[in-house]
């Protein structure tokens, strides 16, 4: 019989990503469920108001409506927690291989330390992150857009992926795929230096 021993740190990083990864893919169900679930209450808040008045019933019904259709501002909402948390996740995770706390690229700092270097792959998903990705989480958070060189790569950014929208200085989402693909590449960055460091799942046991 052979068992899988989870690597712990390696174990951390591939469940927090299946869970973000879960957490974004659900979310159009869970909108579904929750639009659901809160338009049924309005329904039986606006019948008690009403007391059996069908009038009253379909104007109080409607002004519930009328402030409750905000589908794309929940998206936007959404999405953009989801970057954040991502990008969260991805610092975070680095934290375990580097307790350097400067700012610093932390993943040249674990390579140069270690003696080792990535993968082709793994460098063009790390520079996605510093030259994309980043950028658009900075501007969520610092609103950073007059910074050298960040109105061109947002603009650019914008270009590149449909859902990513910048009007003013401020940045909307309204879609998954831009999370999505960076979250996979910062995986695939956190797993390659597991891999490297030696924090790897073990087999034992016999067949």
């Amino acid at each position: 019989m052979i068992r899988t021993i989870r690597n712990e740190i390696l174990a951390k990083i591939e469940d927090r990503a299946s869970f973000l990864e879960y957490l974004i893919k659900e979310y159009p169900r869970l909108l579904e469920e929750w639009t659901e679930k809160t338009d049924k209450e309005f329904e039986e808040e606006a019948k008690e108001e009403a007391d059996g008045d069908y009038e009253v019933y379909s104007s109080i019904y409607n002004s519930f409506l009328s402030a409750f259709d905000d589908i794309e501002n929940r998206e936007d909402m959404f999405y953009k927690a989801m970057l954040l948390m991502t990008y969260s996740y991805y610092e975070g995770a680095l934290s375990y291989f580097c307790k350097n706390k400067q700012k610093d690229d932390l993943v040249d700092i674990i390579c140069k330390t270690n003696h080792f270097e990535l993968s082709e792959q793994a460098r063009d998903a790390k520079f996605s992150l510093q030259s994309d990705i980043r950028i658009v989480r900075n501007q969520l958070t610092h609103n950073n857009i007059q910074a050298k060189g960040n109105k061109e790569a947002l603009n650019r950014i914008c270009k590149e992926w449909a859902e990513i929208h910048i009007s003013n200085g401020e940045i909307t989402i309204t879609g998954d795929d831009f999370i999505l693909d960076a979250l996979k590449k910062e995986t695939l960055i956190l797993k390659e230096l597991c891999e490297k460091l030696g924090y790897k799942h073990k087999k034992i046991g016999y067949k």
